[in-house]
């Protein structure tokens, strides 16, 4: 299904010293080359599984409307629009109360019960979808402050409860992993958070490595770590020698099974 990236991610889910980990590698020589292998398995780990890793906004386009609109990305957080060609050449948004959202794996939109689907131009691309999908941000913080910034497009609600993740380094203090916090006020991409219990955060460090509000699945990582293993160990076109045997580890793709997009 076409679609268009509005507003790529910002950064790479793997920080560089989370690979040099990985690889065991202590110098900066290869910082360049590293970083261009963890571009490269993130762009394989979404084209093999649809699903995206750092939150994006995509519009979905095709020809006409469809009993139900399957969106190729996950997990898709938010459906921004429903627009269409009209038969006079004018474009129109479709009523969000006209239309349910699924956000399963995949994501579908459907027309609520007695409502039809606006007729439109009998044309190529008459309707789009803008959406946004993805697991997870980058943040930065201010310390001393309450003050956290998410440098991607999808926007946060006050009260809404999330959780923070790191790679390559600690998160700000007092943040700590696999824990729940609630987002309290929200300026623009700027935001202040509390604990479940109504306790204001603030920040005492700024954090090492890069850090996300949300997370990338362990499994995803894991895959995408092994991958950037694979490539910076062969790095040649051809192996160097006729008799070696490659034997390729059958759990190794295991580990994105969970996120394949089921077609249908």
């Amino acid at each position: 299904m076409p679609f268009t990236t509005v507003i790529s991610p910002m950064g790479q889910p793997l920080h560089l010293d989370q690979a040099k980990a990985h690889l065991r590698v202590d110098g900066v020589d290869d910082d360049d080359n590293i970083k261009a292998l963890i571009a490269s398995a993130t762009q394989a780990a979404e084209a093999k599984t649809h699903h995206q890793l750092l939150h994006a906004r995509f519009t979905h386009t095709q020809n006409c409307f469809t009993r139900c609109i399957r969106l190729p990305h996950a997990p898709v957080v938010k459906v921004v629009s429903v627009q269409y060609l009209g038969m006079d050449g004018v474009v129109g948004t479709v009523d969000p109360a006209d239309y349910i959202v699924n956000y399963a794996v995949p994501a579908t939109i459907t027309m609520a019960f007695g409502k039809v689907w606006p007729v439109t131009m009998p044309q190529d691309a008459s309707v789009f979808v803008t959406y946004e999908a993805g697991y997870a941000s980058p943040v930065s913080v201010e310390t001393t402050t309450g003050n956290l910034t998410v440098n991607g497009p999808y926007a946060y609600t006050v009260g809404q409860r999330v959780t923070f993740s790191n790679s390559g380094g600690a998160l700000p203090a007092p943040l700590e992993a696999d824990t729940a916090y609630l987002i309290a006020t929200v300026t623009g991409p700027v935001y202040t958070l509390t604990d479940t219990a109504g306790n204001a955060i603030t920040f005492t460090t700024a954090g090492t490595g890069r850090n996300f509000i949300g997370e990338v699945p362990a499994p995803i990582k894991s895959w995408m770590l092994l991958r950037v293993g694979s490539l910076f160990e062969s790095r040649e076109e051809t192996a160097p020698s006729a008799r070696t045997t490659i034997e390729f580890m059958p759990f190794v793709d295991g580990l994105l099974a969970p996120y394949l997009m089921v077609e249908y």
